[in-house]
């Protein structure tokens, strides 16, 4: 089944709420915290659950169509009012359902990370220098012109163009006369 990005979070959005109203109030004078099977202590229901930052209904972003050891990519992101990075789309063609599948539950995950106050910069960490095919040569974009791996890649260009990360670039700006 393949699922809408918006659709993905909304649904994820009602389980939330849906696992929220499951958790018993918490009786502070309880001796000891409740189990649930197989998944430790419940929350507190005033435990203070990260609250999701949704985006505006019209936002910015940007496109940008690459190739990465031959393979095409679109990397598409979304931004809230302020410029911050809110949400992404990867779309690839060719590879596959389950690999188009797996890159748009990875990107619906990478948004609801990042809407929910997981910094860009834990995932820049994270996914810079995964290893897997398709890598090598990247055409498309002036700046990166090698990448291990797609999520490489894509988390390069993230860095790059969200946090200035010119260290993650192929070409610093003087040398790619970008300044």
């Amino acid at each position: 089944m393949i699922m809408d990005h918006d659709i993905a979070t909304e649904h994820f959005a009602t389980l939330e709420l849906e696992e929220f109203a499951s958790i018993p109030p918490h009786d502070p004078g309880a001796d000891e915290s409740p189990q649930r099977e197989g998944q430790g202590v419940a929350a507190a229901r005033d435990a203070g659950l990260p609250h999701r930052e949704r985006l505006p209904n019209r936002r910015g972003g940007y496109t940008q169509k690459a190739r990465v050891g031959g393979q095409k990519i679109y990397l598409r992101t979304g931004d809230y009012a302020d410029g911050r990075l809110g949400e992404i789309f990867i779309d690839m063609h060719k590879e596959g359902a389950t690999f188009r599948s797996l890159m748009n539950n990875f990107a619906i995950a990478i948004s609801l990370g990042l809407q929910h106050g997981v910094p860009l910069e834990k995932f820049v960490d994270a996914f810079r220098g995964t290893r897997f095919e398709p890598a090598g040569l990247v055409e498309g974009n002036e700046r990166i012109d090698h990448a291990t791996s797609i999520l490489d890649y894509i988390f390069r260009e993230l860095a790059v163009s969200y946090l200035g990360r010119d260290d993650l670039a192929t070409d610093q700006p003087d040398e790619a006369g970008l300044e």
